[in-house]
């Protein structure tokens, strides 16, 4: 059996390949900010705790979404 016809062509690269590489390209420029840099940095940091925290406890997605407004 081959692939439906609406299943189209695989791309090359995944386009989230590409935003990586430009990303990583825009940083190692130096045309951004050391301030923007640096709270980039605390961001990523902040959300990959609380993603590994989520991940420990095993939420899902559908339990957390959508937020009730007494949460806000």
């Amino acid at each position: 059996m081959g692939a439906p016809a609406s299943a189209g062509r695989v791309p090359l690269l995944p386009w989230f390949l590409v935003g990586f590489v430009l990303m990583v390209a825009l940083r190692s420029s130096g045309l951004r900010p050391g301030q923007l840099v640096d709270a980039a940095d605390d961001v990523t940091t902040v959300l990959l705790a609380a993603g590994m925290f989520g991940l420990g406890l095993g939420l899902r997605l559908r339990e957390l979404w959508p937020v009730p407004a007494g949460a806000l």
